[in-house]
């Protein structure tokens, strides 16, 4: 008997998407990126660098970088290493590097190192377990809608009773945050299921370690059809206007002599180009396939992101720099999810009341979360009048279109956070700007305006045109 319950869907984005390939470290002792706009970096040859130290300081410096860099989990820049031993890098950069290597343009989008771009397992799941979490917190509440509300500002309450000089305890709670906040109303529903195992640890209770490991979801890998080699019939001639106008995957028309056409060739039938040739100064399609359908069209490339800020009662574009462009997928792929039936029997056994049984189940909970969050966006839309030179009128109309979304419908990848998402849905507008304030981006200043603060939208023309993140998920 399989306790593996597995669906193979259909991923095609209703927006761009951008899933952040990894920023760029700011620790170790690497290289060094002199400027912050050069678009390079100095690789640091060691051998070099350990010399030009003891020429400089001695043993003493060299015991000094050798202790920092020799501790796995340091995270120190090296700049900061030589700044403290009083070593001129900058002057004496090319003594002590092999070479630059050139930073990436923008920000990439999640790549293997074989260069594929895929969309990570790990980020569909994440979206999947917010949108459980938001079905169990919903259920949680009822009729009482202080329970949140405290559970946050509990949280919150304990957060600032860290010493702030404890710098390593506040992040660490503020990391796992959203775990804190949660985990009562997970666990008073879903009592962990403990495995102790000689010589090993027990699990710490949490509702990201329990029955989420139920779920399980591989990495989509995102491959692309030459957008030049298929093309549709639009208009079909007479046989003396000798051809037919074609459109491409890429949106360019090309002309199709007639002598060349397939057999029974009909509007709307979409061809393979296999050569292309010239005559008269212009491309022509010289031979050709019928096909039923293209494959899969993807694409990955750069977007221009216009940040938004809102402030008071109008959206205004924020200056975030030069650093606005991010490389988007746009198109579709297919992913895999499982559910293990094993792992839900153990928590039924348990006497857990679980808020999904299969895949069909946990689908429905996905659309009615996405549900929410669309509702909630079109909301923003109505509440909240541009200012400036922005204009909301495609963002409007992409959430006025309800057939966009598909029957499992999902927000990945940047700006999708718990901030962005559940809490923003369930907690009131105080509650909110406190959580914010004084724990997301906690930085000492007493911010104003509602939270989330900022919004992320494609830009064309220095307008923005859709919103980000948003996937539909359909069953083959």
């Amino acid at each position: 008997m399989t306790y593996l319950e597995t669906g193979v869907f259909r991923l095609k984005t209703l927006s761009p998407i951008h899933i952040q390939a990894g920023a760029l470290s700011r620790y170790g002792q690497g290289a060094i990126r002199l400027n912050e706009k050069d678009g390079f970096l100095y690789v640091i040859d060691t051998a070099k660098l350990q010399s030009e130290i003891f020429k400089h300081g001695k043993l003493e410096a060299v015991e000094t970088y050798t202790n920092v860099f020799s501790n796995p989990d340091s995270k120190t820049n090296i700049t900061t290493v030589l700044e403290n031993i009083g070593y001129d890098y900058r002057t004496n950069i090319k003594k002590i590097s092999k070479g630059i290597v050139p930073l990436p343009d923008g920000n990439r989008f999640m790549q293997s190192g074989l260069g594929e771009h895929f969309v990570p397992g790990s980020s569909i799941k994440g979206a999947i377990k917010t949108a459980v979490l938001y079905d169990i917190v919903m259920k949680r509440i009822g009729t009482d809608t202080n329970y949140l509300k405290d559970l946050v500002n509990n949280q919150i309450t304990r957060y600032l009773e860290i010493p702030k000089k404890q710098d390593r305890d506040r992040k660490g709670f503020k990391r796992t945050f959203a775990k804190k906040l949660l985990s009562d109303a997970f666990l008073s529903k879903h009592p962990k299921e403990h495995r102790e195992n000689r010589g090993r640890k027990k699990e710490r209770p949490g509702p990201f370690t329990d029955i989420f490991k139920a779920i399980k979801v591989k990495d989509a890998i995102i491959e692309s059809a030459d957008p030049t080699r298929f093309a549709r019939v639009i208009k079909l001639s007479t046989p003396d206007r000798n051809g037919a106008t074609m459109e491409t995957l890429a949106g360019d028309e090309i002309y199709f002599p007639y002598k060349n056409m397939p057999k029974n060739c009909t509007p709307s039938q979409w061809v393979h180009i296999d050569t292309y040739a010239e005559e008269n100064g212009e491309q022509i399609i010289e031979t050709c396939t019928k096909v039923d359908k293209p494959p899969s069209y993807s694409s990955i490339q750069f977007e221009n992101i216009i940040f938004t800020t809102l402030s008071g009662n109008k959206v205004e574009a924020k200056d975030v720099g030069e650093n606005t462009r991010f490389e988007c997928f746009y198109g579709e792929t297919t992913i895999e999810i499982s559910i293990d039936h094993k792992i839900l029997e153990s928590f039924t056994r348990a006497g857990a009341k679980l808020p999904f049984s299969d895949l069909k189940s946990l689908m429905q909970l996905c659309q009615n979360f996405a549900q929410a969050q669309w509702e909630a966006e079109q909301q923003f839309l109505n509440d909240y009048k541009s200012g400036g030179s922005i204009n909301l009128n495609e963002i409007k109309t992409f959430y006025a279109d309800n057939d966009n979304k598909t029957s499992t419908t999902l927000r990945v990848g940047w700006g999708t956070g718990l901030l962005g998402t559940t809490v923003t849905l369930l907690l009131d507008e105080a509650t909110r700007i406190t959580l914010r304030n004084d724990v997301i981006s906690f930085d000492g200043i007493n911010r104003t305006q509602i939270a989330p603060k900022s919004r992320r939208f494609v830009s064309k023309n220095e307008q923005p045109v859709y919103p980000l993140g948003w996937i539909g998920l359909e069953e083959n």
